[in-house]
């Protein structure tokens, strides 16, 4: 069974969350605080495309001229959050097996932060406040503001001077964890047109738009603009400060062998 233990600053606190020393209690309260307050930007929620196909256009300027074509797709928007799970990712900056009679000591000068990926397709982000003076509550923001271009793992290193003693007879590292969320919740697919999906469909009909009016579209207007399309979606994404960096906290580890 590990047992937590608090490392001790020696210098170089570089960073508001990423370098803030922490034991199993500490980390359980930033969880808890993660989710004490997730919303969603409403104004510019997360979301993802689907479907994506290319149709003639409604008009043609004679009987004879070749029309030409308006991208067609599915964006599904994340309307609202039912469950909200924060976990992280694991780098082991040091590492050792005190096999001596004396107890040693593990320094680390750099701290790796390995951030989780967004899932493939979304475009979204997290932006996490913690406030300063309420130790029990934190926001959470999920936008697609927040979205950085790109879905790959990144790594962030960050200088920082940390010790922690090892004991004898003890395997002991020092860990830099870095947070992401998981999400299920409720999206709701509206039926996009233009490039990259920049115009809404049902908005446009609203406003008479004869772009989208045609007889040919007439089966499109009635299957998603007659009611709301909800449904199921999930989503994973790192977490990031309101300075963009990542959610981290350093912690040490210790287990008798």
């Amino acid at each position: 069974m590990f047992s937590i233990l608090i490392l001790l600053i020696v210098s170089l606190a570089t960073h508001v969350y990423g370098n803030v020393v922490s034991n199993k209690a500490a980390v359980d309260r930033l969880i808890s605080r993660i989710k004490s307050s997730v919303t969603v930007d409403l104004k510019n929620p997360p979301f993802y495309n689907t479907n994506i196909e290319r149709k003639p256009d409604c008009l043609a300027i004679t009987p004879f001229s070749s029309r030409g074509t308006t991208e067609f797709s599915h964006r599904h928007f994340l309307k609202s959050i039912k469950e909200l799970n924060v976990l992280h990712t694991v780098n082991v900056e040091r590492y050792q097996d005190n096999l001596t009679k004396n107890p040693s000591v593990l320094r680390i000068t750099t701290s790796t932060a390995k951030t989780q990926s967004t899932t493939s397709g979304w475009t979204v982000g997290g932006k996490l406040s913690l406030g300063g003076g309420d130790t029990t509550k934190g926001s959470l923001e999920l936008s697609a503001a927040y979205s950085k271009s790109g879905t790959n793992s990144n790594t962030h290193t960050t200088s920082v001077e940390h010790t922690i003693t090892c004991n004898p007879g003890y395997e002991c590292s020092i860990e830099t964890w870095t947070f992401y969320a998981e999400i299920k919740g409720t999206c709701e697919l509206r039926m996009r047109f233009g490039s990259n999906g920049k115009e809404d469909m049902c908005e446009a009909m609203k406003k008479g738009d004869s772009r989208v009016l045609c007889d040919q579209f007439k089966p499109l207007r009635q299957q998603y603009c007659a009611k709301p399309r909800m449904h199921s979606c999930d989503v994973t994404i790192p977490l990031a400060d309101a300075t963009g960096k990542p959610v981290t906290r350093i912690v040490g580890r210790s287990e008798k062998l």
